[in-house]
């Protein structure tokens, strides 16, 4: 039943973020990208135990308020040409895009314990997004491997 409840919540979350009408016919090649990005690197998001997770955060520059793609990464510190180019696309196509270093990988504090910290940081940083000036409070999450492991161990908070 737990497993049926995430699946219907990730399900949710999609639904949510692709109700954008403008994102969505963009991110089909229906129309060009409508904004231009801003990046901040290296901002520290504070967990709940004061530790600070490194998060990579590309956004549209406008004062509007955007859904929130968060990606969880343990194996790169969101810089690569890949991942800058995935984020570069979401947020020209209107999101904001979040790449943050798992604890004690890379420039996040903390140790690295696989999975051990994964449902409480990923909750705080999902909460920390959706409350952010740029965020309209739709916060979805993206990819797979452990970034998706990552997903489900939050989604039953």
């Amino acid at each position: 039943m737990r497993t049926r409840t995430c699946i219907s919540y990730l399900l949710l979350m999609v639904i949510c973020l692709s109700l954008q009408p403008s994102s969505l016919t963009t991110a089909l090649g229906q129309t060009p990208a409508a904004y231009e990005v801003t990046a901040k690197y290296n901002v520290k998001v504070r967990m709940r135990d004061g530790v600070g997770l490194a998060t990579q955060i590309f956004r549209p520059t406008s004062p509007d308020r955007f859904p929130v793609i968060v990606v969880r990464d343990p194996y790169s510190n969101g810089t690569t040409d890949t991942r800058v180019k995935e984020a570069n696309f979401w947020a020209s196509n209107g999101f904001v895009y979040i790449i943050q270093s798992v604890r004690g990988r890379y420039d996040s504090e903390g140790h690295y314990y696989p999975y051990i910290y994964e449902i409480n940081d990923g909750y705080d940083t999902q909460q920390w997004a959706g409350t952010q000036p740029w965020s309209n409070g739709r916060v979805g999450t993206l990819v797979a491997s452990y970034l998706a492991t990552v997903q489900w161990m939050s989604a039953p908070l």
